[in-house]
């Protein structure tokens, strides 16, 4: 462990009262500086990593046209569970997942077409992606204001009824609405 970590470490542990484990060693780098960060009035010494290596190294023009969607983790399972009282240190269990790969089935009451055609949450996200896709570009535009389809605006109704009708057997009013209000609860999760 670098020097000045020991001497952070030990200064820590002699206000705790035990051993500190606030720093890890970070096996093969070399550490080339200290960061304080600031939290609850308190300030933490964090070892920052050169990583001149990578940057040196990484061709980032073999990405070509690559293009990640970011990911947003949802927590499926906690224990305790959320608004449990615990006492303060008490490790929380939790079981977490990425949005996309959530099966669109797994929600109560989500109609039975938007399943059969989006089998995940991230079919459904990649589909109205889609930019060269106008249908799909213009729903995912009225998808993105969050609002239910009763509230819609005539233009913004089109908008959706155009694609619910391309990708959907939706015929009645009341189809369409249910299908939209599922796409736009699940993109929104």
């Amino acid at each position: 462990m670098n020097a000045d970590l020991e001497k952070i470490a030990a200064l820590e542990a002699a206000k705790t009262g035990g051993a500190s484990n606030m720093f890890a060693e970070l096996a093969g780098s070399t550490v080339t500086e200290i960061s304080q960060i600031y939290r609850g009035g308190l300030v933490y010494k964090v070892p920052v990593k050169d990583n001149t290596d990578f940057i040196s190294k990484f061709d980032k023009d073999s990405f070509g046209t690559i293009v990640a969607r970011p990911t947003k983790t949802i927590i499926v399972e906690q224990d305790p569970a959320p608004g449990e009282f615990v006492p303060a240190g008490t490790p929380i269990n939790m079981k977490l997942t990425v949005k996309d790969v959530i099966p669109s089935g797994s929600f109560k009451g989500i109609d039975k077409s938007v399943v059969d055609k989006f089998a995940d949450i991230g079919s459904l996200l990649t589909d109205l992606e889609k930019t060269e896709d106008t249908l799909a570009k213009d729903a995912k535009s009225v998808i993105d204001k969050n609002v239910d389809y009763a509230s819609l605006s005539t233009n913004d109704k089109t908008a959706v009824d155009n694609y619910v009708a391309n990708r959907f057997s939706a015929d009645t009013e009341e189809k369409k609405a249910k299908v939209y209000d599922d796409m736009k609860f699940l993109v929104h999760l």
